[in-house]
């Protein structure tokens, strides 16, 4: 997901269900916030 995401930029998604895999990619960016454009965690899938 991270890929063309830069080290302090703001990164702006639109990832229904965000998994571990998509956060974990962004928090080794090192991006600076997240705005998920969408809910990030639903009723879809128990925690």
């Amino acid at each position: 997901m991270a890929k063309r995401i830069h080290a302090h930029e703001i990164a702006v998604i639109c990832h229904h269900e965000l998994d571990k895999v998509a956060a974990d990619s962004l928090v080794a960016a090192k991006v600076k916030a997240v705005i998920n454009a969408v809910p990030s965690l639903s009723d879809d899938y128990p925690t």
